[in-house]
């Protein structure tokens, strides 16, 4: 009779464990709850006093184990803070983020990266990295974006990739 595997999680001769335990435990962590395009702001008094970023809210560019690059408008310049450091900014301050909508339109889009920066009318260009999209969806969102929309040109990054350059205007006054 051949004999059965270990159950999941179990720590027989073989030691193994459960995989999706582990990712449990990782994804419960409140540091791990920072992904790309989350809007956050550095709780570390002291790291924020040095980078001049007290009160900012930064969108997250690039994400990492222990650390993220966080994006902010106000300085023009990105930030590797430890993800213990910072927090996701709340509704209400995301409201008051013209971040917000790149954060939005990352979601949308169904994005794997991102790129912000502010252009001299006051508004912003983005780089979405993206898989394939339908006409609909970029339909909707350019309805949604309505007279805020100065621009957006779709083009190919490689196998099965597409980069969405989009030019936003300020807010309105």
């Amino acid at each position: 009779m051949i004999p059965q595997p270990p159950a999941a999680g179990a720590d027989g001769i073989l030691g193994l464990r459960d995989p999706s335990a582990r990712k449990a435990r990782e994804m419960a962590s409140p540091t791990r709850t920072i992904e790309i395009a989350d809007l956050v702001i550095c709780s570390d008094e002291r790291l924020a006093s040095d980078f001049g970023l007290e009160g900012r809210i930064g969108l997250v560019a690039e994400s990492r184990r222990n650390d993220a690059r966080v994006v902010y408008l106000a300085p023009g310049r990105s930030v590797w803070i430890p993800r213990p450091a910072m927090r996701r900014a709340t509704a209400a301050e995301a409201e008051r983020s013209p971040l917000g909508l790149a954060s939005e339109l990352f979601r949308r889009l169904g994005g794997k990266e991102i790129e912000v920066e502010t252009v001299a009318t006051g508004g912003l260009r983005l780089v979405i990295g993206h898989g394939a999209v339908t006409p609909d969806l970029l339909d909707a969102i350019r309805a949604h974006l309505g007279a805020r929309l100065i621009g957006w040109r779709l083009r190919p990054a490689g196998l099965s990739k597409i980069q969405s350059l989009i030019e936003l205007s300020g807010p309105p006054a």
